[in-house]
């Protein structure tokens, strides 16, 4: 990220991959917190272990910060966990070299990804929601300096 100096403000220039990456991680207008509470996220993150657990220690504005860059980040590993999962059923497909199999090796290994991967990445997803709550409380809530 760039920093450039406007008189006494400061605008900080996002570089693409930045841009995608807030895009991507940025709640949609079809998430809620309601949504994945019916969809039973609350009951899901208490049978999961958390490896290594982190939890927020205190509601300071530097602590909720960094548990949404962990949620970014464990939302990141568990996507890429799927993308692996593809990539491996397409390699065993290429191995036959016959389309079929390369078609079938990538949406079995997929799915598979998708269903042990996609429960943990809706958990990080949901956490984020009400991280993201808390954090526009706080804007909200302090003055702002024009």
């Amino acid at each position: 990220m760039t920093e450039r100096s406007l008189g006494d403000q400061t605008e900080q220039k996002e570089s693409f991959p930045q841009k995608i990456a807030g895009f991507y991680f940025e709640p949609k207008r079809w998430e809620s917190e309601r949504m994945y509470r019916a969809l039973g996220i609350r009951k899901l993150k208490r049978l999961l272990p958390e490896t290594p657990p982190y939890h927020l220690k205190s509601l300071s504005l530097d602590n909720v910060i960094k548990f949404e860059k962990k949620t970014r980040f464990n939302e990141s590993v568990h996507t890429l966990c799927v993308v692996t999962y593809m990539s491996i059923g397409i390699g065993i497909g290429l191995i036959s070299r016959d389309p079929l199999n390369i078609a079938i090796g990538g949406a079995t290994a997929g799915t598979a990804g998708a269903l042990t991967q996609l429960p943990l990445i809706m958990i990080q997803r949901y956490n984020r929601l009400r991280i993201n709550r808390i954090l526009n409380k706080a804007k909200t809530s302090q003055p702002t300096h024009l």
